[in-house]
């Protein structure tokens, strides 16, 4: 009986590139092909979040994703400082990182201010005025 390990099937060369980047560290540009359509995606869906964060306590979920949309763009920049994106990208990607920065910035004001809200006794006086006033416009009808 022959111990020896033999293939199954003779590897194409497509099979044999594809480990070469595996070991090589290099990845494919198709790979980094939809990174920057993702950190807009997460941007967007972010940006309602953070608006209403103040009144409906979505803020902290908002800042979430805008800290994860931030941190895929800037590991984008560096792919693509690194030489392995086209440079079509690095306009968008400049412009998402800044948008994404300026978020962070408010996500943060915002925390700080919901903070102060909250020690203050706000939310339950705007909560009792609303039951108020939806007291009064239910028994209209």
């Amino acid at each position: 009986m022959d111990n020896e390990l033999r293939p199954l099937h003779a590897p194409d060369k497509d099979e044999e590139t594809r480990v070469d980047d595996l070991f090589t560290g290099a990845t494919p540009l198709s790979v980094h092909a939809g990174r920057s359509r993702q950190v807009q995606a997460l941007l967007l869906a972010a940006l309602p979040l953070n608006v209403l964060g103040l009144v409906c306590c979505t803020l902290v979920p908002g800042t979430l994703l805008t800290l994860w949309a931030w941190s895929i763009g800037k590991r984008e920049l560096a792919i693509l400082e690194h030489g392995e994106l086209p440079v079509q990208e690095s306009l968008r990607l400049a412009r998402l990182d800044r948008f994404a920065r300026v978020m962070l910035g408010c996500c943060g004001a915002l925390l700080v201010a919901q903070a102060y809200l909250l020690t203050t006794g706000f939310y339950q006086q705007l909560l009792l005025r609303l039951d108020r006033w939806l007291a009064t416009v239910g028994a209209g009808f």
